[in-house]
């Protein structure tokens, strides 16, 4: 990969949790800034089929049922069965699991608010850039979907502050691995003092690709460029320019900068763009110097919106899209790894194919304004 500067500790929050007579008290620490108190108003376990009832699953259809049971056959998938993770979530917003995979063939997951009647399967032939290839780790062999997420859409009402997960990988044959089952706490919306360094408005910047086979797409991160949307010509007469048919000068008389603008809230995104035009000033230009003037900036109004979760320890950042084509179940998602991330820059990577190069990673620069 590119020489980034990975931070130990990037932005996110850990919570610490005692039960009390009155109810639950839950601590939030934001690792960078703040520390919050919150006490939770209805504790106890939510009702599973209330909750099933009204959650989405990224890329999953509902089935009734039992939850499947485990496969017999030893070439079955297999995930990490003492990973034991509790999920901290805020009502209305997001839930993100990655998957503790070890071994097999992923092709997608069954998942269950445990106890509930019904349950989901993942298929994610129906989602989009999300990695499939295959990988030698620690204890085995893992190929297909392993390093895919799961992602849940949580209801605005909830009654209740803890819910359970259950969750199982199958392949290709539906040979079903042992399931894992994660606690997920749910914090008030709003009374935490969430303000990581993710927060504000990120614009793109530039990219670049490090392809497997060692080849890359340019040296280093390709800024945005003016786009000559008009050109002239024109003639150089005492250090200034004048525009002339035939003249020896053919340069932009009009050009644009894409501009691409993430903003990112405590609970969510939005994204937009801008298309900034500008034209060229000949009374403030010279023959070796070139002054463009601003004329107009087209705004595209709202292009995207959703949530995101991050995850400290793999660093993978979850952009959760709400309104999507490209999901059964309009909400689809996007995880990228976080390479960098500082008060002012942020760098993002994923997998990137080209039919003509060995696959590779594409990193992404974005500059906070």
């Amino acid at each position: 990969m590119q020489k980034f500067i990975i931070p130990a500790v990037l932005a996110c929050f850990t919570g610490l949790f005692a039960c009390t007579k009155e109810g639950t008290t839950t601590t939030v620490t934001n690792i960078i800034r703040d520390t919050t108190l919150i006490n939770t108003i209805v504790p106890g376990v939510v009702n599973a089929d209330t909750l099933s009832a009204g959650i989405k699953v990224g890329y999953g259809s509902r089935i009734t049922g039992e939850f499947p049971t485990a496969s017999a056959d030893a070439a079955a998938p297999t995930l990490d069965t003492l990973y034991n993770k509790v999920y901290k979530v805020i009502k209305s917003r997001y839930l993100v699991i990655y998957p503790p995979v070890t071994s097999g063939h992923i092709a997608g997951y069954y998942v269950q608010i445990a106890g509930a009647k019904s349950y989901f399967k993942i298929d994610y032939t129906q989602a989009y850039n999300l990695r499939k290839a295959q990988q030698a780790n620690a204890r085995g062999e893992v190929s297909g979907y392993y390093d895919s997420t799961i992602v849940f859409k949580l209801p605005a009402i909830i009654s209740g502050d803890t819910f359970y997960v259950k969750y199982a990988a199958y392949d290709s044959l539906n040979r079903v691995s042992k399931p894992v089952t994660a606690q997920a706490l749910i914090l008030p919306e709003g009374n935490d003092q969430f303000t990581d360094s993710l927060v504000g408005s990120w614009r793109y910047a530039g990219n670049f690709n490090l392809y497997s086979n060692g080849t890359t797409s340019h040296d280093g991160f390709n800024l945005d460029t003016a786009t000559a949307t008009k050109n002239g010509y024109y003639s150089c007469t005492n250090n200034k320019l004048k525009q002339m048919d035939g003249g020896a000068y053919y340069l932009p008389a009009t050009y644009y900068v894409y501009r691409e603008i993430y903003k990112i809230e405590k609970y969510g995104w939005s994204s937009n763009y801008q298309n900034i035009y500008k034209d060229l000033n000949l009374d403030s230009s010279s023959c070796s110097n070139y002054v463009y003037n601003l004329a107009s900036v087209a705004e595209s109004g709202l292009r995207g919106m959703g949530g995101y979760s991050y995850d400290p320890v793999s660093k993978r950042l979850t952009m959760v899209h709400e309104e999507s084509n490209k999901s059964n179940t309009s909400l689809a998602y996007e995880t990228f790894y976080l390479n960098e991330l500082t008060n002012t820059r942020m760098v993002i990577s994923g997998m990137v194919s080209d039919g003509d190069t060995d696959d590779g990673t594409y990193y992404r620069l974005y500059i906070k304004q």
